[in-house]
């Protein structure tokens, strides 16, 4: 189809007149009156209102003083000066030799599978 000579049936003249009208109304229907009408949130309006401290001015000051906050100073554990923990050490060391016990038996058998698939 060349651009020069474009065949365009009468429906696709009603659509694209449809299309066009649909296009102008669009606004229009999305608009929302402006006459009394407060469309924000009950939150929204809360805010946006101006607020009035009732409060007595002692009580504004008390409500507006800093608060102090203690230091507090962690409870420090030393340990024993035994030093090094050998029941710990041998614990990691067993489950380690365990891993790389099941990931070279692992490895193995997923070699021994890829050598028979290709025999």
């Amino acid at each position: 189809m060349y651009l020069s000579k474009l065949n365009i049936t009468k429906s696709g003249r009603l659509f694209a007149c449809a299309l066009i009208a649909g296009a102008i109304a669009a606004p229009a229907a999305a608009a929302v009156p402006t006459t009394g009408v407060d469309a924000r949130m009950p939150d929204s309006r809360d805010v946006a209102t101006p607020q009035v401290d009732l409060r007595m001015p002692d009580t504004r000051d008390a409500a507006q003083s800093p608060t102090y906050v203690q230091d507090v100073q962690p409870n420090v554990t030393s340990s024993e000066a035994g030093g090094f923990d050998w029941s710990t050490a041998g614990i990691s060391v067993a489950a380690f030799a365990g891993l790389l016990i099941v990931s070279i038996a692992g490895t193995s058998l997923v070699r021994h599978r890829d050598r028979e698939a290709i025999s």
